[in-house]
Parts: structure tokens; sequence; C-alpha cells
């Protein structure tokens, strides 16, 4: 059976040699969340997990996905992987990023 993955709403913009990406995590706990750079890559996975756990619901309607998540930025440079830093609050998590330097 596949596994589903969500892939959540991502923004991207820049200010002079800062780079942002910001996600819509709404319902992830921190701890949930894995954030890897290779070359030119950002990605963001993780898993938001359902927090009513009870046997027997009926739903009604079910919309909100509750299971595995995987966003993968293509940035048009190599990511210095040392300049990462981010900030997850309210369900936004906002990632900072620089460029590694030329050798």
């Amino acid at each position: 059976m596949p596994i589903s993955v969500w892939h959540p709403s991502t923004d991207v913009f820049h200010c002079d040699e800062k780079w942002f990406v910001k996600m819509e995590l709404a319902g992830v706990q921190p701890d949930e969340l894995s954030i890897r750079s290779s070359e030119g890559t950002l990605l963001v996975s993780g898993c938001r997990r359902d927090i009513v756990r009870q046997d027997n619901l009926n739903y009604h309607s079910l919309e909100i996905n509750y299971c595995q998540f995987e966003r993968r930025v293509m940035l048009p440079f190599t990511i210095d992987s040392s300049s990462i830093r981010w900030d997850y609050s309210n369900g936004m998590l906002l990632i900072e990023l620089g460029r590694a330097t030329e050798a």
C-alpha cells in the first residue's frame, strides 16, 4: 500500500543575500520536523499527527492531512548548511538560508 505524503504550502523569497522559505505546518510538533540541505535543495519533512484518539469515531468530513509530509525546495544556489536558521511559531515555519561561498 503506498504511503500518503502531504506537501505543505510554501513561500520562497529573498532580500539582499538572505533567502527565506516559509511553510504552513499547523499542528506539527517541532520535534517532528527534519530540515536538511544538499547543494541547491532544501528538504523539510516530518509528520502531523491527529490529536483525537478515540475508538468508534464516525467521521462526517475529513479534510486535514494527518500523515507524513515532505517538501523539496529547489534554489538557484548551493546552500551553506551552517547558515540555516529556523523559527517555528503559530503553525508557521520560517527558514533563513545563506549561499555557500565559491571555492
